[in-house]
């Protein structure tokens, strides 16, 4: 089984969803991955709630957890990044905090440093007690980062797209000047239409359509 912790540290206690908690929602991110990843594999969401921590008694379902696994002497919790915790713990307690987690080091998975907290080097040690706010600029500027790039291979993407289906008119209005003397661009929409083509919002074409789809596909050609 796959145990996710999740902690909710401001607003009211969650009596439901946590799908509405913003909270919640970056740290269900990596719940759906690791439960697209291992699709067979039975999971759970243990939620916690705690408006400050001072100590591994503050989140008490998770010392639960971890104890009983302790004894067993099997089992792993995943969080979405330790930092997390830390960043609500007050300073003069992360020390504390931190040797009675490291107590339990196999068994906590820190999805944001991709391992369990026994492997951690001892500068990712001293950036958790000391450091844990820093994290969460450098995560978010690392989402900005994707976000940036997931722009721009969209844009890519679109852009290549546009220029395959304008030399697709392009050729079509090729086709029809070796039949007819003269071919407006409305007969090549209409001729695109009958043939099940559509534009790159797939949609029907129109003489506006068509004459900014072999804009594009003129610019494309090398000169």
């Amino acid at each position: 089984m796959i145990l996710f912790h999740v902690l909710i540290t401001y607003g009211a206690k969650p009596s439901s969803s946590l799908r509405d908690r913003p909270e919640a929602k970056p740290q269900l991110v990596w719940y759906r991955r690791l439960c697209s990843r291992y699709p067979e594999t039975e999971t759970k969401i243990v939620c916690e709630y705690a408006r400050s921590i001072r100590s591994l008694k503050s989140l008490p379902r998770l010392l639960s957890f971890l104890t009983s696994m302790e004894q067993s002497e099997i089992g792993l919790i995943f969080v979405d990044d330790l930092s997390r915790i830390f960043r609500r713990t007050s300073f003069f307690d992360r020390e504390k905090l931190f040797q009675q987690l490291a107590a339990f080091g196999a068994h906590i998975f820190s999805c944001g440093h991709n391992k369990k907290l026994a492997s951690f080097t001892e500068d990712e040690v001293k950036a958790l007690l000391w450091l844990p706010e820093q994290r969460l600029i450098s995560l978010k500027q690392s989402r900005v980062r994707d976000t940036k790039r997931a722009r721009k291979s969209s844009m890519r993407s679109r852009a290549k797209r546009s220029v395959e289906i304008g030399l697709k008119i392009k050729s079509l209005q090729d086709e029809l000047l070796d039949i007819h003397d003269k071919v407006t661009l409305q007969m090549i929409a209409e001729t695109a239409n009958k043939r099940g083509l559509h534009t790159s919002r797939g949609k029907q074409w129109t003489r506006q359509t068509v004459g900014k789809a072999l804009e594009i596909a003129i610019r494309s050609v090398p000169r």
